[in-house]
This record gives C-alpha cells, sequence and structure tokens, in this order.
C-alpha cells in the first residue's frame, strides 16, 4: 500500500486516526489580516534571481528564515539555512530577532569558511522580516547575493518551509527556544541531515552535499566547519 493511499484513508475516516495524529497533514486555513511590512528593495527582488538558482543545478543557493519559538518578549529563536539541491540544513540559536544577530551568524560562518564562503553561499532568499533588513551586512564585500520573496508568499521558499515543520516535531509552537541546549539543536540539524528524502532519490542530504562539495573542488573539512 502507496503512503499516498494511507494518507486518503485518514483524510477519508477509513482508519482509526485522524489528522491530528500526524506530524504534518492537511490543514484548515486561516484568514489572516495583512500587517504592514518594509517593502522590497527593488534590486533585491526575487524576480531578479537568476535561472540556475530556480532550476537548483548547482550548489550554493540557500534559502534561510527564523523559527520562533514562545512569543512572549525578547525571545530566542532558531535561524534556519536551507540549501536548494541538496536540502542540507544549518540550524543556529539566535539571542533575538534581530537584523544584528542575523548578520553576526553569517559573519561567524563567513569567518570559519574563509574564501570559500562565496563558493558554497553564492545566494540568500529570504522573507521580508525585519530580521533580514540589514541587506548590505548580509552581502558584505561581496561575499554572496540576497533576495527577498513577495509580501506574504512562502511557497516561494518551499525547501526552507518543508525544513521548518520538520523542526516542529521536535519544538512545537509556543515553545521556549530555551528550553533546547545547544546541542539539542545540533542534534535536531543532525537528524534533519540524515534523513532520507524522496526528492533526493531516498539519499541522505549530508551525503548529496557531501559529493557536491567535490565537484566543486573543495573537501570534506568543510563539513567540519560547517556542522
Amino acid at each position: 500500500v502507496s503512503h499516498t493511499t494511507i494518507y486518503r484513508w485518514i483524510y477519508q475516516g477509513y482508519l482509526s486516526i485522524d489528522n491530528s495524529n500526524l506530524p504534518e497533514g492537511r490543514r484548515p486555513k486561516k484568514d489572516k489580516e495583512p500587517k504592514s511590512k518594509k517593502p522590497i528593495i527593488p534590486d533585491k527582488s526575487i524576480e531578479l534571481r537568476p535561472k540556475e538558482i530556480e532550476s537548483r543545478s548547482t550548489l550554493g543557493h540557500w534559502e534561510f528564515d527564523i523559527v520562533i519559538g514562545k512569543r512572549d518578549g525578547k525571545q530566542p529563536c532558531l535561524l534556519v539555512f536551507t540549501e536548494r539541491k541538496t536540502s542540507v540544513e544549518l540550524i543556529y540559536k539566535l539571542d533575538s530577532k534581530s537584523p544584528k544577530e542575523t548578520v553576526k551568524i553569517i559573519d561567524n560562518i563567513h569567518n570559519k569558511l574563509n574564501n570559500r564562503f562565496s563558493k558554497i553561499f553564492q545566494s540568500l532568499t529570504c522573507d521580508n522580516g525585519c530580521e533580514f533588513w540589514d541587506w548590505k551586512g548580509i552581502e558584505k564585500n561581496n561575499r554572496t547575493t540576497l533576495y527577498y520573496c513577495h509580501p506574504y508568499s512562502s511557497w516561494e521558499r518551499p525547501q526552507n518551509e518543508r525544513a521548518n515543520r520538520l523542526i516542529r516535531r521536535f519544538i512545537p509552537k509556543g515553545k521556549s527556544i530555551n528550553d533546547y541546549s545547544d546541542d539539542e539543536i545540533k542534534r535536531i540539524q543532525n537528524w534533519m541531515n540524515h534523513y532520507p528524502r524522496a526528492s533526493l532519490g531516498w539519499q541522505r542530504p549530508i551525503d548529496v552535499f557531501t559529493k557536491e562539495l567535490k565537484i566543486i573542488g573543495l573537501d570534506c573539512s568543510v563539513l567540519q566547519n560547517l556542522f
């Protein structure tokens, strides 16, 4: 029996479980009132992103987003990077949701990779959240290129959204990120990177990423710096 048949039986009520028992599945859509946000910077729009990024034919193009735990004042959150071709994940804990914290993480990655950074992080695509507004800090010294999605268009970062849902298996909404140690966050990241994906022919993201590094002339020492 295929997995699609099993899901159909659940939705049609043939089994003794329903949507509430699934880690993810069909959910009723809720009408949301749009909130005012900073407009997209014209020359950073996703509309200007090269076709090769859309095709996922080359390594080094990432989607990234914030995962919020408890919404109560100034709370830590997670900065999640998803590489488009390999689906490999990087998860970092931030002290707060701010542009300064975002740039700080990217600076730390850059310092570890040095001149390899621009090969591995050719581009970054994000939403219009305030934590990503410092595009000059993110692109510092032309180390990468940033693109903004259209407002309220999470489907323009499909792999990153999928990653965020996987993280919610371990960190439910409303649960404070403070309740999770750095080691626990690392274990979540490792689980995701070793989880076989149908989109990769049931290969593990970390294995595909390692192969792609070799193709662009980089050795496995990059893995130690990133993971």
